[in-house]
């Protein structure tokens, strides 16, 4: 929940999003309250947890994917909803180091880049 009207709301989590490296904005529908922002590839330690093959937890590269919802919940109060979704590939290997299976594997967020996100749109939003 933030405490300003929608529009606020919108142009300060734009202002967010351009500020944060390697971010973009891939479709925006302010009708909708809609963002959506372009895949991009992070550090799975920094950003989520993908479970483990045996006791070797999964580390690496991961995909990311985030959607953006904004509503209006009152006239200075407006919800905002950041859901990411983050996905890896793993190979399995012969034993000569030939790929035999892929798999894309769903991870979990740990919250940081939305706890990130958050925070910028609070400093826009600060007096």
């Amino acid at each position: 929940m933030v405490v300003r009207d929608y529009h606020t709301t919108w142009n300060a989590l734009l202002r967010a999003i351009d500020d944060m490296k390697g971010e973009h904005v891939k479709s925006s529908h302010k009708e909708a309250g809609t963002l959506v922002l372009a895949p991009v590839t992070v550090t799975m330690a920094a950003y989520c947890d993908c479970g483990s093959l045996g006791r070797a937890p999964l580390t690496g590269r991961v995909r990311r994917q985030c959607v953006i919802k904004v509503k209006a919940s009152a006239p200075q109060e407006t919800f905002l909803d950041i859901s990411c979704t983050y996905k890896t590939v793993y190979h399995w290997k012969d034993r000569h180091g030939k790929v035999m299976r892929r798999e894309t594997i769903p991870c979990v967020s740990n919250g940081a880049f939305e706890k990130a996100l958050t925070g910028r749109l609070t400093r826009y939003l600060s007096p």
